[in-house]
């Protein structure tokens, strides 16, 4: 997780998410605490030995390469400040420390990391949404993704579902785990050579979890309902995109 937490990429990414789920270019509000959360899990590579491990044809002993996969994101604004004095802290030493740094208040999340669903463990860090992320979510032309993995320049189509695992527009999503998960998720999958430092053996949990997610009968597990879900939104898991609108005058 903290090799996810340290990629510039990737945060800028957290960033825009956070900015358009609380409409923050329309409302912004930089002395309220912001916390997002990001739902991770480690899943087969090869989507191909996903559905191997499924049939039972991988045995358990064997070892699977995996990657990390984001299969949620949620954000929220704290106005009268009730959120735990951990996180409470951590915002207000960031925002403070900026403020000191570079004399005007920005915004500041803190992002938690949770993996498998395991909050007593989540991986929390603050996040500073820099203007230039304003910048791009205002723009009223197509912008132009760099893909720092397959090096190549790719621009947004005109939904956001359609194709989210290469671009972004200026549009409302309704939901921004599909603009996160699909988006980073293809990133992280095309990168092959692992220089992301975010692919590992799976161990027996993650293998089951992953099994189950392929299983179409229901599930209490909360990580494997994420996944399920997840693999809905993304178009190698057949899934099919929901509709979306401009934000227009929002």
């Amino acid at each position: 997780m903290e090799y996810f937490a340290s990629n510039d990429f990737l945060l800028q990414f957290i960033s825009i998410c956070i900015v358009l789920s609380l409409h923050l270019v329309k409302a912004p509000q930089p002395n309220v605490p912001i916390v997002a959360r990001l739902d991770i899990n480690l899943e087969p590579a090869d989507i191909g030995k996903l559905y191997m491990l499924n049939l039972g044809v991988d045995s358990d002993d064997e070892e699977l390469m995996g990657m990390v996969q984001a299969n949620d994101f949620k954000a929220w604004q704290y106005p009268d400040g009730e959120l735990a004095e951990g996180k409470l802290k951590m915002w207000q030493v960031t925002k403070d420390k900026i403020k000191r740094q570079l004399g005007r208040i920005f915004h500041v999340a803190v992002v938690e990391v949770v993996y498998q669903g395991h909050n007593d463990h989540a991986l929390c860090f603050p996040l500073v949404i820099l203007p230039e992320v304003f910048e791009i979510v205002k723009q009223d032309k197509k912008n132009v993704i760099k893909m720092s993995i397959a090096q190549t320049e790719t621009k947004l189509p005109n939904t956001p579902y359609s194709g989210l695992e290469y671009v972004f527009e200026k549009i409302l999503l309704t939901f921004c785990s599909y603009l996160f998960s699909r988006f980073i998720n293809t990133h992280i999958r095309g990168d092959k050579m692992n220089q992301l430092l975010l692919r590992t053996i799976m161990t027996k949990d993650e293998k089951e979890v992953a099994k189950a997610a392929c299983n179409p009968d229901p599930s209490d597990n909360y990580t494997v309902k994420l996944m399920k879900a997840k693999m809905k939104r993304e178009v190698q898991y057949g899934g099919k995109q929901p509709e979306t609108y401009r934000i227009g005058n929002m």
